[in-house]
């Protein structure tokens, strides 16, 4: 399951999309302007960020560099109305972040949850095994060796 934090100013769009990201098994807190989501951020952590470019007090940049003070490994997807904007975030923000056009296409956050859901499994099997990295079936019986041998109390 993802935990969510989507930031957007429009009501009835937030909405909409918590019910979207709801029905599809995930947790989502809703922040409608850059110091509510600096709050959400502070509180607890995300595994994607949903940014509106355009918020009443800042812009979803100024999110972003709260975000990065707190949570560098999560996912973040800016949301934006105008495909022209997309050129020009991307080069400010980087090629790792997302886009998803309003109105919300349910198949394109359907695959970017599988895309962080995917990650997040990466990372713990890399976290719980130090620097391996794998699943080949040869890696994946390693990993059940050092489960299994990991309870013994022998030396080795």
């Amino acid at each position: 399951m993802t935990n969510v934090l989507l930031v957007d100013d429009d009501a009835g769009f937030t909405q909409a999309t918590a019910k979207i990201i709801q029905l599809l098994q995930h947790d989502v807190t809703v922040a409608g302007s850059v110091a509510a989501a600096r709050d959400c951020l502070q509180q607890q952590s995300f595994n994607l960020v949903l940014l509106d470019i355009m918020l009443p007090d800042g812009s979803g940049f100024e999110v972003l560099e709260t975000l990065y003070r707190y949570n560098r490994k999560a996912h973040i997807a800016f949301i934006t109305g105008h495909v022209a904007v997309k050129n020009v975030v991307r080069s400010v923000a980087g090629p790792e972040v997302s886009f998803l056009l309003k109105p919300i296409d349910v198949d394109k956050i359907r695959s970017l949850f599988n895309r962080v859901e995917q990650d997040s499994e990466s990372t713990a099997t890399a976290r719980h095994f130090g620097v391996l990295v794998g699943e080949s079936p040869v890696m994946q019986a390693l990993y059940t060796m050092i489960e299994r041998v990991s309870a013994s109390s022998a030396n080795v």
